[in-house]
């Protein structure tokens, strides 16, 4: 099927997307950021003997994706109340194609600038544009693919998934197939999907949510350097994110994995853990300059963490539509001088099991609900104006779950550039995700000397305790790594 025939297609069938409400999550998220919740899921291709991409095919790939997936085919109308998805009806941006050889580009760090400036873009709602777009730079030894799209619309898994799909239908087309055709019936709002999933004595857990959301934003602490005389001349501009990058070592994710598998514990328990002790080395390092012995830790530190629910209803089991299917939990804990790695892997695994045994993941909108429009609306307000969130804020884990071995080239990394127009006090999020070969480690922050300097200390020690967290006996403490940095 051609481009033209996918396009006409696309404007044709406006039932598979219904003209329904955004949903309370989505409607806040474009609302709140005046166009800009940006996801920009990148994806280096390495070539073999310098392979060319058919442009025509790779687009038509581009439209076929998005004819199947219903939030990717999507414009918002909030001239009305409430606001609503309605159909999109320009595609004529849907891909773009840029040559960046002749600049001399050859990986994706000189490629940078171009990540970071999509990931900043804003949307224009009403403008008929779908809140979707793909881009792919050719570069020397390969190309670079860029799945930009408002987080309202999707979450970051499906931009893994997008890179899939687009793939799996090159693969078709290269082959001297079609299109696969399998349009996707458009969903509800994901509140309406875990409202019927919610089990007996939701209400006092809730209660309980809302306790401990009151408790963090009356007494957050920052434990990051940050210079907010940078972020205020930030705010008074244009207000925009930077965003740092690491790649690790296929070996390094394979230990990682099995040493995981040995302890018991999820590769996603052990970065929530790698990013408490990476906070606490800053930390220990920023208030005892001169004798980090002394550092006397931190305390009931909260984080809230991003929890992919597609595979946690029932109705949606196996789903792998593009979409907005995150909740959040919250849970907490210290870090002291003598708290361990994977002790402490541990210790969140175990909360988090205790909180998804509760349903809280379920739950979080029931209550985000409450804290947002209830007698707490004024000290939720403050406490996003102020940056009363979380020093780091750690994506849930992203795998690339598609073959990375294309025949004519490898999907050598893969990465998760996020831009927010809120300005955010708080100056660092990171987002972890994996493809099948290595861990890639993204993280955005507020611009200016001193908080690049600080997110780059952050970073870098996140990753070297991630890294080589396979390697120690397990019986690392904070107290060590601070001895031995």
């Amino acid at each position: 099927m051609s481009v033209e025939k996918l396009h006409e297609l696309l404007k044709s069938q406006p039932s598979l997307w219904l003209n329904r409400p955004l949903g309370p999550w989505a409607d806040e998220l474009i609302r709140w950021c005046d166009g800009r919740c940006t996801i920009n899921l990148v994806a280096h291709i390495v070539t073999n003997n310098d392979h060319t991409i058919d442009i025509d095919l790779f687009k038509q790939a581009v439209f076929g994706l998005v004819y199947n997936e219903p939030h990717l085919r999507t414009d918002a109308d909030l001239t009305v109340t409430p606001a609503l998805w309605v159909p999109a009806t320009d595609f004529s941006d849907l891909f773009r194609f840029k040559d960046l050889r002749e600049e001399g580009i050859k990986s994706v760090k000189e490629a940078w600038s171009h990540v970071e400036g999509e990931a900043n873009s804003t949307w224009q709602f009403g403008s008929g544009k779908p809140l979707y777009r793909c881009t792919l730079l050719r570069i020397h030894g390969g190309y670079i693919v860029m799945n930009i799209y408002h987080h309202a619309a999707a979450d970051g898994t499906s931009g893994m998934l997008m890179m899939g799909g687009i793939m799996e239908q090159y693969r078709r087309l290269e082959q001297g197939g079609e299109v696969l055709e399998n349009p996707h019936k458009p969903r509800g709002p994901m509140e309406e999907m875990v409202e019927e999933a919610i089990g007996e004595g939701a209400d006092d857990v809730v209660k309980e949510m809302m306790k401990k959301k009151v408790k963090k934003a009356k007494e957050y602490q920052p434990m990051l350097p940050f210079d907010m005389e940078e972020h205020e001349n930030n705010k008074a501009g244009e207000f925009i994110n930077k965003i740092l990058f690491r790649d690790g070592t296929k070996e390094n994710y394979k230990g990682i994995r099995a040493r995981c598998k040995t302890e018991g514990v999820s590769v996603g328990s052990l970065a929530l853990a790698a990013s408490y002790m990476a906070m606490a080395q800053v930390h220990a390092n920023t208030s005892c300059p001169d004798n980090t012995a002394a550092y006397t830790g931190m305390k009931d530190q909260y984080m809230d963490i991003p929890v992919n629910i597609r595979h946690r209803l029932d109705n949606v089991k196996g789903d792998e539509y593009c979409g907005f299917y995150v909740t959040e939990v919250t849970f907490n804990c210290d870090v002291m001088l003598e708290t361990r790695l994977w002790d402490l892997a541990r210790n969140i695994q175990g909360q988090l099991k205790v909180m998804m045994d509760q349903d809280q993941h379920l739950l979080f909108a029931r209550a985000k609900e409450e804290w947002e429009t209830g007698p707490t609306k004024d000290l939720a307000v403050s406490s996003w104006q102020e940056g009363k969130i979380s020093d780091v804020i750690v994506s849930n884990l992203m795998y690339y779950k598609y073959p990375t071995d294309v025949g004519w080239g490898t999907i050598r990394a893969l990465y998760c550039a996020v831009s927010v127009a809120i300005p955010f006090c708080s100056n660092l999020e990171m987002l972890f995700q994996a493809c099948s070969d290595m861990f890639t480690y993204t993280l955005v922050y507020c611009p200016g000397k001193n908080n690049e300097e600080s997110a780059n200390k952050w970073l870098d020690s996140f990753v070297n305790i991630m890294e080589n967290s396979h390697e120690n006996s397990g019986l690392q403490s904070l107290k060590e790594y601070l001895s031995n940095q």
